[in-house]
């Protein structure tokens, strides 16, 4: 039997290549013999960098730049084999930098990414994929714009001080004149599995803010300021990014890099998929096992999971869906999950199920159990 591991990260408990080596352990205990390929795999957030490394060989790069705070912050991001810059956003702005006192998206700022595409830019780079998830930012992409040169400024042409959530009401224009030079030649994809618009009830601040820090009152003030940001952008390049699926990523980061920046956007898991040959693999197998921390409508809605079962399905091979949590069993196998795993016991908390150890025992355990009936 051969069966292909596709799971992408456990957020804030287990990597890819973590959840993959514990599901791995627990195959081999039910059947020694089995061949086991093991395939790190993300969705344009945490885990993009080894995923693309994994794939396609290259080096990683260690430069200075600035967290959610401003704090200086070391941060890695890599290059392929063939030339190409691969930042992962969460790096430099990820929600666990901050602590739990901390986050708050009306302070954060996408100010760290920019510093990242620009010491890609100084050494040579152009052809740079910033994959945007697990951002702890709501500021629209401003700080990235102003680490790029982009000057913005209030209605008596003041510079805005700093790119956060706080300021986006401020800013009257956008004068891209001093943006870096190097940008005109170089080529910007982003890779996100997000289709979320940049404003509105399933945009940027409505669906994620709450998860980055923000109260109900600073989510109203978040999401006047994105839709006056929105305004701004529209009447600058004619581009409305409340119909353009996926520019609430990052904290609407995903849309200023497409309408400022003339960014393309891609799935993060069809992007590596193309790296690494996925299809194939995944043709030649018997079993594909997937997975996640949170097994849950969202899962559906262009997660990794489901972009491992629509192309496992091309070839008629079943999907086993092992997550921390599963909220919504039946809808999983509703969707073409013949197996669905929850390795998390029902009485455990989630604050010590997500140990990384705890973790990695109850993944273990929890495969072991659902292969010997099978």
């Amino acid at each position: 039997m051969h069966i292909v591991l596709l799971i992408d990260s456990f957020k804030g408990s287990l990597t890819s290549r973590e959840a993959e080596n514990a599901v791995s352990i627990a195959v081999r205990r039910r059947w020694p013999d089995c061949q086991v390929t093991c395939i790190p795999i993300a969705d344009g957030g945490e885990g993009l960098i080894d995923a693309a490394l994994t794939a396609v060989g290259g080096q990683v790069i260690t430069a200075d730049c600035h967290d959610p705070l401003m704090r200086p912050l070391r941060a890695d991001y890599a290059v392929t084999r063939d030339g190409v810059v691969i930042i992962e956003t969460a790096r430099a702005v990820g929600l666990s930098l901050l602590t739990s006192e901390e986050r708050n998206p009306l302070y954060t700022t996408t100010y760290g990414v920019g510093q990242l595409i620009a010491h890609a830019l100084n050494h040579g780079w152009r052809r740079i994929v910033v994959g945007l998830g697990g951002s702890a930012t709501n500021d629209g992409g401003t700080g990235l714009l102003m680490a790029l040169g982009a000057r913005l400024t209030d209605h008596n042409n003041v510079p805005i001080p700093m790119g956060c959530g706080a300021n986006l009401c401020r800013i009257a224009h956008i004068d891209m004149s001093g943006l870096h030079p190097a940008l005109s030649e170089s080529q910007i994809t982003v890779a996100c599995d997000v289709d979320s618009p940049l404003c509105g009830p399933q945009g940027a601040t409505l669906t994620f803010a709450r998860q980055k820090g923000a109260s109900p009152d600073e989510i109203d003030l978040l999401e006047r300021g994105m839709t006056h940001w929105a305004h701004l952008i529209e009447r600058q390049t004619g581009t409305d990014l409340n119909t353009v699926a996926g520019a609430g990523a990052a904290g609407g980061m995903g849309g200023c890099l497409m309408a400022l920046m003339g960014a393309r956007m891609v799935s993060g898991f069809d992007m590596l998929g193309e790296m690494g040959h996925i299809a194939e693999r995944v043709a030649e197998a018997d079993l594909v096992i997937t997975g996640e921390g949170c097994a849950d409508r969202q899962t559906l809605m262009g997660k990794v999971s489901y972009g491992v079962l629509r192309l496992a399905r091309t070839y008629d091979v079943p999907v086993m869906l092992v997550a921390g949590r599963v909220m919504e069993e039946s809808l999983m196998k509703s969707a073409g999950f013949r197996w669905v795993v929850q390795s998390t016991p029902p009485t455990m908390s989630t604050i010590y199920a997500m140990k990384s150890d705890i973790a990695t025992q109850n993944l273990v355990r929890a495969v072991v159990d659902c292969l010997r009936t099978m």
